[in-house]
């Protein structure tokens, strides 16, 4: 860089964006145990260090990022996501704890007694499977 050229600003909400686009990328390809702050940053081609600024560890920012899965307007693969986080014990603690908060509440308390929570679950099992074939396998019903 010229030493009479500004200093490049760069752009927090382009830069967290891109972080969350490669975090979800990485978590639904190699799941949350195999994906790593470097190689998240890498993907979103930023330093590590910046993302830990934003989101401050691995498991912050899978929290963070498991909240933003109830936001249907981002492109994101959440059926690849849960999947991939059974295997690993934290990711299965953040997936069950924002499935049980954003999905299994909200529905149940929309759907009323009797058994309101044991119906939001098959309700919710039911859809889990369908986005699954939808989404991963691109399979579409007739």
């Amino acid at each position: 860089m010229d030493a009479d050229s500004p200093p490049r600003k760069r752009n927090a909400a382009e830069s967290r964006a891109r972080i969350l686009s490669a975090a979800q990328q990485a978590f639904a390809e190699i799941g949350y145990s195999q994906a790593g702050i470097r190689e998240i940053a890498a993907i979103a081609g930023v330093s590590s260090t910046l993302l830990l600024r934003y989101y401050g560890s691995k498991a912050g920012f899978a929290d963070y990022l498991a909240g933003v899965l109830v936001h249907f307007d981002i492109a994101i693969h959440p059926p690849a996501m849960v999947q991939l986080a059974l295997g690993d014990a934290k990711a299965r603690e953040i997936a069950a704890k924002v499935t049980q908060e954003h999905n299994v509440r909200p529905l149940a308390a929309w759907l009323g007694p009797p058994d309101a929570e044991a119906r939001a679950l098959k309700i919710l099992i039911l859809a889990t499977g369908y986005l699954t074939y939808a989404r991963q396998l691109t399979i579409t019903p007739s």
